[in-house]
């Protein structure tokens, strides 16, 4: 009988150990979303019990904050936090170790609570009961380990997060070379550096990231991808490597190949501005008119000082010939950015479908004067032309 009463009481306390964990994992999840809302004062995702899956899942709206329930006991996945992301090494470091604070935040005060404290046996069961979810939520995320997301890219446990960024802390000096002649936007000289490190065999893993981010700037994308190959054969891959390739088969506008490296990223990096952006640029030369507003439109709630989103939403607004959303779209994007020769072709076409000839041959006329490449641009200004001698 006894052996039967130690076997049910141990399985009730990891039944109650396992559902509390529900409850200490939004704290866990809290420590990291609070200090990346003060850093990014961007909206910011909370998944419990899943890797980034909102399918069934329970929904709760906090200012900022979105969080998404998912309660399965059986198949519990601890949970995750995905927000827009930070340039400083030191907010990303108070980032990914505020979960595992917030975690000993419960654990450390009611040990002392227990140990000092005379309570009652519910009491002090259920206490214990959440020292001990705090404290396996404590050591599992802080144990270097990686796992597959919903969408097949990796997710880094807070550990190998920290590890990874501690990394970049304490770069070598070629590194740190080559990372100031690409802020000097000095991308051949760049290419170069890391050119000669190359020639002595493997390079660091950071080091190959911005060998290809200057070979993009520079546009030799066929390169950058033959070097994207090469760091596979070495390192493991991140998302930010999978949004690298997404960005260099952007350029050569093979956009169902982007989108299919952009969406690996979108599990952990679904807030990302500029990740939703092109996301949805890729969607719109594809000719998916929904998910591209909807990606574009999800860009523009996040970061409304990008301008590519606007116009872009812009020109989607314009193909479904929704002639008023695309003005307010494109008109706000050129107000910003009166140069750019695309915003002022796509408005011209925007004019002449509504029978505003002048300002499509205006349109038309300064597009070609800032040497937009866009197919068409010539005929449609010379039609316009001969329309207005009419």
């Amino acid at each position: 009988m006894e052996y039967i009463f130690g076997f049910l009481l141990t399985g009730l306390a990891i039944f109650s150990i396992m559902l509390v964990r529900s409850i200490t994992t939004i704290f866990h999840e809290f420590g990291h979303a609070i200090p990346a809302l003060l850093f990014t004062n961007k909206p910011v995702n909370i998944y419990i019990g899943s890797y980034g899956d909102t399918y069934k899942t329970k929904k709760f709206k906090l200012g900022k904050f979105t969080l998404y329930f998912k309660f399965n006991l059986f198949d519990w996945k601890i949970g995750m936090c995905s927000h827009e992301q930070v340039q400083s090494l030191r907010q990303r470091i108070i980032i990914i170790i505020g979960g595992p604070f917030a975690s000993l935040l419960i654990a450390i005060p009611l040990s002392i609570w227990l140990l000092n404290y005379s309570m009652p046996d519910w009491m002090y069961y259920l206490t214990c009961i959440f020292i001990m979810g705090a404290v396996i939520d404590f050591f599992v995320n802080i144990v270097p380990y990686r796992v597959n997301s919903l969408y097949g890219t990796e997710i880094l446990s807070d550990g190998n997060q920290l590890l990874i960024t501690l990394s970049l802390m304490h770069s070598s000096d070629d590194y740190k070379k080559i990372l100031k002649l690409i802020k000097e936007k000095s991308f051949k000289q760049a290419i170069s550096e890391s050119e000669d490190i190359n020639a002595n065999g493997k390079l660091e893993s950071g080091i190959y990231d911005l060998y290809i981010h200057a070979l993009i700037e520079d546009g030799q994308f066929d390169l950058a991808l033959t070097k994207y190959q090469e760091k596979k054969a070495y390192y493991k891959l991140v998302e930010s490597d999978y949004f690298l390739v997404g960005t260099i088969y952007l350029k050569l506008k093979n956009y169902k190949e982007a989108l299919k490296y952009f969406e690996h990223c979108f599990a952990t990096n679904g807030l990302d501005a500029s990740l939703l952006s092109q996301m949805g640029l890729c969607h719109m030369e594809l000719g998916n008119h929904e998910f591209a507003l909807r990606d574009l439109s999800a860009s523009i709630s996040n970061n409304p000082n990008l301008l590519e989103p606007y116009a872009n939403r812009g020109i989607v607004y314009f193909r479904l010939k929704q002639y008023h959303q695309a003005f307010h779209n494109l008109k706000f994007a050129l107000e910003n950015d009166p140069e750019n020769g695309k915003i002022h072709y796509y408005l011209g076409q925007c004019y002449e479908d509504t029978h505003a000839l002048q300002e499509a041959y205006d349109h038309y006329l300064k597009a070609d004067k800032l040497n937009c490449q866009e197919h068409g641009l010539a005929y449609r200004m010379e039609m316009v032309r001969l329309d207005l001698e009419r």
